[in-house]
């Protein structure tokens, strides 16, 4: 792809790229101009905003299989497929919520502990304090007698 010149026109690039691996289209957008399609009222720039997504975004079929009675050799493969997949996005959220809940325990336990962490170590600050006053007082009353 050639580079524009200086006095050619800008333009916006949407080019679609298959990747061999997943078999997906995925849209690519660059922008070469900043201030390209801002109008200065966000209503209407996210309505284009919106537009261009939509048009320039494929729509992924997952149901590959036609309308048909029979079935074909290859449908119940694409079935197994759609069904592992499928069961692999369950497990995936499964284990995320397991994650999140772990998580969640976890963190009350610890703002527990901390607690009662804080309230030991008030606890033996003040009796150090108490200790400390015990101390001076007791200092200062035999200063004072001998004095």
């Amino acid at each position: 792809m050639s580079r524009p010149t200086k006095n050619a026109p800008v333009v916006n690039e949407a080019k679609v790229v298959t990747f061999d691996s997943t078999q997906q289209q995925v849209a690519v957008y660059t922008k070469r101009d900043p201030n390209e399609g801002r109008t200065g009222d966000p209503v209407k720039d996210l309505e284009a905003k919106l537009t261009y997504i939509t048009e320039a975004v494929p729509l992924k079929d997952t149901d590959m299989s036609g309308s048909t009675a029979g079935a074909g050799s290859g449908d119940f493969h694409q079935y197994r497929q759609a069904r592992r997949r499928e069961h692999m996005r369950l497990m995936a959220m499964h284990a995320e919520d397991k994650d999140n809940e772990d998580r969640w325990a976890f963190e009350a336990r610890q703002f527990e502990r901390d607690e009662v962490e804080a309230e030991q170590s008030e606890k033996k600050r003040n009796k150090r304090a108490a200790k400390k006053e015990k101390q001076k007082a007791k200092k200062s009353t035999k200063t004072g007698e001998g004095g």
